[in-house]
């Protein structure tokens, strides 16, 4: 997505899931169902299990932990400014929110096995609060479809768009000296805005960053929605805003901090003393002190103006 198309998308207001209008009834409900573990099997597990606010929208694991204990095999991404993403999940599978909530709940380690999204329906049938507040929002019984959607249009309020890199990128003078150094390299040399474009520094796209060299089982990225051998490896841009609060990083949460995340692309994603000969990066030669200066930026620049709650 060119940089033109990205403002243009985010000067709209974030896509109405299922083409409902958004009512304070629908965020009210989703709300309540975001933190409630009744959506999940053994009713342990809630949408803010792995998308805690606490945590910067994510849930400070490498991998995410489900029903039972049980330990995914993707770290769970922050929802800050999801909406403004056509496409969800890592390898952007599903079209809009309204398709993203429901998946967990059919997902045998995240919230319950198949058939968990009826038994769901079925529980919140069963609890008069529920049942009340379906029928204000929606004028129905709770339903699969309105739980995905009251779910959707409370996500689509935490939304930050305004931080200091931004506020750089506009022409502010805004930040310290050494964060400014940093934004110069970020920019410039170390290549970043490549791929990490305002204003909500991501190109929404799929890229190969060298992270998964060497791995030939275990989730493949973009591929498996595409099918296409060149999207092996590649996983979506995620969005900078917010940063600091969600580490660790990856998709594999295999970058325990900023520092590690700077150094893998430093290096031009070498891993065990090899590269993935398909990774779109390359070697960056930065300093040090360079790399402090950076780091500098990042954790300074991308900590969002406001922090929905």
């Amino acid at each position: 997505m060119n940089s033109l198309l990205a403002l243009v998308l985010l000067a709209q207001v974030p896509h109405q899931p299922f083409g409902v209008q958004p009512t304070p009834e629908l965020e009210r409900l989703g709300r309540k169902l975001f933190f409630d573990p009744i959506l999940s099997a053994d009713g342990t597990v809630s949408c803010a299990s792995c998308h805690d606010p606490n945590k910067g929208w994510a849930d400070g694991r490498a991998t995410a932990i489900g029903i039972r204990g049980q330990v995914g095999n993707m770290n769970s991404p922050s929802i800050l400014n999801r909406a403004f993403f056509r496409e969800q999940f890592w390898n952007g599978r599903t079209f809009g929110h309204g398709t993203q909530a429901l998946q967990p709940l059919e997902n045998a380690i995240e919230m319950g096995p198949r058939g968990n999204e009826a038994a769901a329906v079925v529980r919140l049938r069963n609890d008069s609060e529920y049942v009340k507040l379906f029928a204000n929002a929606l004028g129905t019984q709770p339903t699969a479809i309105g739980l995905a959607t009251s779910i959707a249009v409370f996500e689509n309020t935490i939304v930050s768009k305004d931080c200091l890199a931004t506020r750089r990128a506009n022409g502010r003078r805004v930040l310290s000296p050494d964060a400014e150094v940093g934004y110069n390299l970020f920019t410039g040399i170390a290549r970043c805005s490549t791929c990490h474009k305002p204003p909500l520094w991501t190109d929404f796209g799929y890229h190969n960053n060298g992270v998964m060299h060497g791995r030939t089982i275990g989730p493949q990225g973009r591929i498996e929605v595409t099918r296409l051998r060149a999207d092996r490896r590649k996983w979506k841009t995620q969005p900078l805003i917010g940063l600091k609060h969600t580490a660790p990083y990856m998709h594999d949460g295999s970058l325990p901090t900023i520092r590690s995340v700077l150094e893998h692309y430093n290096l031009g994603g070498v891993r065990n003393g090899r590269v993935d000969a398909n990774t779109e990066i390359r070697p960056l030669g930065l300093t040090s002190t360079q790399l402090d200066y950076l780091e500098k930026f990042v954790i300074e620049g991308f900590e969002p103006m406001e922090t929905p709650r």
